[in-house]
This record gives C-alpha cells, sequence and structure tokens, in this order.
C-alpha cells in the first residue's frame, strides 16, 4: 500500500479549521501557516495525537463508510441500486469482468480504508512518545486499534488479497483476505489490553472519543464495540469458539452509534436523498426477503416506490438514513446471535441449538418486553412454523436470509453472500443471484505504486 503522507496533515487541517475531513490525498502544504501544522508537528505533541485521532475517527464515520457501503459493497450485494447513468456507478451495478481496475467507487474503498489505517498506525505508534497521562494514552491506543481493525476488516472482506499495513515506499506485502481479517482480530485483542491495563481517564472519554453511547459510559461503549467486531471477523473467518466467546461478551443494551450534523453528514443520506444518486432497492435487494418482515419498512420506505433509470425497483429510505443528522450504529445487537448461530452450525452443535439463535432474531417484535434498541424487529413467527427444513443447508440459507435483513447496509453483505451460498452473476437484475462479483479488482493506482500488487481477480 502506497501511504500518502499528508494523511496527519489534512486530518487535523479537517478538524482545526472546517470541523470536517478533507478527502484529498496530497496537497501543498505550507509550514509557515500555523493552522496547518507539519506531520512532525502533529505527531510530536499530546494535543497533536488528541487532535489526530479525533480526525481519524471522522474520517472512518464519513469518508471510510461512504465508500465501503453505499457507494460500494451496498451496490455489489444488491442492497443499493444506481439511479443515475454516471458510468463508475453503472460498472459498479453490472459488476463481473465490465468492473474495471479503473473503476473510481473501487479506488474509493481501497484508498480511504487505508487513510484511516495510516493515520491509526501513526497514533499507535507515536502515541507513547507524547506527553499524554496514562490513562488517556490507553484510551488514546485503543481506538486506534479499533479503527485500524475496523478500516482493514472492510478490506478484508472486500478483496482477495490486501496488505496488512501501509508502506511510505508503497512496497507492502499482499496477504490472503482471511490473514488481513486475523489481523484485525489481533488489533482488537490489543486494543482490549490497552483498556485492561489502564483505565482510559475522563479527558478521553469526553474530549477524544468520538462514539457516541447509550446504555453505558462511553468507555462501555467501546469495548462493547471492540468484542462485536472480535465477534464478527472471527466468525467470518471460520474461529467459531472465540467468535461465539465475544458475542457472548456484547451487552445488547449498549448502543454506540456516529453522529453526525449539518457539516459531517450522514453519508447514507448524502447518497440517498441529497445527491439521488444511489437509491435502496425493494424488498432490501434480496429474494431471500421474507414477507411480512417489519424490517423492510424500518430500513425503507414502500410508500416513495419508484424505479431506477435500469428499471429496478426502488424504495425511499427511512431508517438510519432519513437525515443529515441521523446516527449511524457501529454495529446492530442482532448480529451477535446470527455470529452464534452460524458458528454452532459450522461446529456441529445441536441443530435446536442453532434455531433458537436464528429465532432469538426472527420472533423479535416491536412490542416486546426488551424491544431492540435501535428499532430494528422482524416480527416473524418462529422458523419451525415456517415450513422449511431443519437441515445444516435450510440453516446455513436462514443465517444468511437473517443477515441480509438485520445487517441491511452494515457492509457485511459480500462477504455473507459469498460465505453462505448465495450465487454470484453480472446479470443486473439480481433475479436469485445476492451480488455482482466475489472480490474487488486490484485499484490502478495501487498496480503502478505497489510491485507486490498481484493480478486482479477475474469475477
Amino acid at each position: 500500500m502506497n501511504r500518502p503522507r499528508s494523511v496527519p496533515n489534512l486530518l487535523v487541517l479537517g478538524i482545526a479549521a472546517l470541523g470536517v475531513l478533507s478527502v484529498a490525498v496530497s496537497c501543498d502544504l505550507d509550514p509557515t501557516n500555523e493552522n496547518n501544522p507539519t506531520e512532525d508537528q502533529t505527531l510530536s505533541t499530546a494535543q497533536g495525537i488528541r487532535t489526530l485521532t479525533v480526525g481519524m475517527q471522522e474520517l472512518y464515520a464519513t469518508d471510510a463508510l461512504n465508500a465501503t457501503i453505499p457507494r460500494g459493497v451496498g451496490i455489489t450485494s444488491r442492497e443499493i441500486a444506481v439511479n443515475n447513468t454516471f458510468s463508475n456507478l453503472i460498472e459498479m451495478e453490472r459488476g463481473g469482468t465490465d468492473l474495471s481496475t479503473s473503476n473510481s467507487n473501487v479506488e474509493a474503498i481501497w484508498s480511504a480504508n487505508y487513510r484511516v489505517v495510516g493515520a491509526a498506525e501513526d497514533i499507535i505508534e507515536n502515541a507513547p512518545q507524547v506527553n499524554l497521562s496514562a490513562s488517556t494514552e490507553s484510551g488514546v491506543v485503543a481506538t486506534a486499534r479499533l479503527f485500524k481493525a475496523m478500516a482493514l476488516g472492510n478490506i478484508g472482506l472486500s478483496f482477495e488479497q490486501a496488505p496488512t499495513t501501509t508502506r511510505r515506499d508503497g512496497t507492502a506485502e499482499f496477504v490472503p483476505n482471511e490473514q488481513v481479517l486475523q489481523e484485525a482480530v489481533t488489533l482488537l485483542n490489543g486494543a482490549l489490553s490497552a483498556l485492561d491495563d489502564t483505565a482510559p481517564s475522563d479527558e478521553f472519554s469526553n474530549s477524544v472519543l468520538s462514539i457516541s453511547v447509550s446504555g453505558g459510559t462511553p468507555v462501555e461503549g467501546l469495548r462493547n464495540v471492540i468484542h462485536a467486531y472480535r465477534a464478527r471477523f472471527n466468525g467470518v473467518i471460520g474461529n467459531n469458539t472465540p467468535a461465539i466467546t465475544a458475542a457472548n461478551q456484547v451487552d445488547p443494551t449498549i448502543t454506540s452509534t456516529f453522529s453526525y450534523d449539518d457539516q459531517s453528514q450522514n453519508p447514507f443520506w448524502q447518497e440517498l436523498v441529497q445527491s439521488e444518486d444511489l437509491a435502496l432497492r425493494d424488498s432490501l435487494g434480496s429474494n431471500l426477503t421474507e414477507p411480512g418482515d417489519e424490517r423492510i419498512e424500518f430500513f425503507a420506505d414502500p410508500v416513495g416506490e419508484t424505479s431506477t433509470p435500469n428499471g429496478l425497483p426502488i424504495e425511499d429510505p427511512a431508517g438510519f438514513y432519513a437525515t443529515a443528522s441521523t446516527p449511524v450504529p457501529l454495529f446492530v445487537p442482532g448480529e451477535m446471535p446470527l455470529i452464534r448461530a452460524e458458528a454452532k452450525l459450522n461446529s456441529g452443535a445441536p441443530l435446536a441449538q442453532v434455531v433458537e439463535e436464528i429465532d432469538s432474531v426472527r420472533t423479535d417484535a416491536s412490542g416486546d418486553d426488551i424491544p431492540s434498541p435501535f428499532g430494528i424487529a422482524a416480527g416473524l413467527p418462529p422458523y419451525d412454523e415456517t415450513g422449511r427444513p431443519t437441515t445444516e443447508a435450510a440453516l446455513q440459507t436462514e443465517i444468511l436470509r437473517q443477515r441480509r435483513a438485520e445487517l441491511y447496509l452494515q457492509g457485511t453483505s459480500l462477504a455473507d453472500s459469498r460465505r453462505l451460498g448465495g450465487e454470484v452473476s453480472d446479470r443486473e437484475d439480481p433475479g436469485t443471484f445476492e451480488r455482482n462479483r466475489n472480490f474487488y479488482p486490484y485499484p490502478d493506482q495501487e498496480q503502478r505504486n505497489n510491485p507486490n500488487t498481484p493480478p486482479s481477480p477475474n469475477f
């Protein structure tokens, strides 16, 4: 990975001067401008590290999230339809062999996430060298490890191979995506260790951590997110016991969200409402969606159903996408029983245990005594009332069905489809197909700058 040296400067400049992150990769920096500190100044002071940590979180919540989900895997996994005739978006929607290495959306997934990785690496390396209190340093380092893990997770779920770190000389080594996700797990374990070694300070909670937490303290929310992503990535790579253990440590009553305002806007709203370049596909874009699933109307407003220029049926956004300031969850609690269900199925546990985990999501209803904290509720009957068989293959499909609805636009759908059995096709009509590619090609810029870049996968 060829790493842009200007990232820390841009993050600081964006926070201090604009309140949002710059999307530029490089620019001419005037070292005499006191509002635009040099990279060395940023990384050698406690205030610089604190500001960079805030900026890293902002960069992920805006640029990286936008590039990865609505303009990336959301299109590829049929959750989102293209609502204009821009060639790069149409190419993403067609997928297959039509998706070129020069596609700007693919480049954005790669570059935006590696900018987060680069900022996190600078924080992890330099936080111990500046005059931070031990209790602030622990929170800063834990947060940097978490966000590096989340960014690497996005890469590992999208590309067949990738580097696990950045290199300023542009020669980072590529490893299989399973190894990228394992590195993310290692980072998350390290984040927990940092929190365990020294409890984070109020200064960290009040001035550095940008995640909004409800139902617990800021640090409890941070821990909860770390456990959730440990469960997610362990589950994807088949570490079944660690996935179950981590999922069991998630408190479903503590929610953690990215917050937005008029300056730093919800990226889903920007694409689905402000620009209308993209739209939500009918029935959440999946042929598996079950009639009567209340989650359909949570995420999309069927009253506004129309069609795209390509004739695909679409609906107006609701849920987490309705306004510029609507918060977006870092994860939804319903993911945890579905992770346990898949891990138990893979481990050969009694199928009744798998069904029990699935039913805890299927039968969740908005009127329950303990409702979903985000209001996501399927309101469906138990699995044994569907008439579907209780076999390993059928339950695997049911897990995919529930993940497609419960985790709608959470960035997991492409990997879920590959792993749990959906077919792949480059047809524009989704039909029985859940995705239009398996992995993305490697961007031209990486191929030009990094001699270690492998050949792109064909499909």
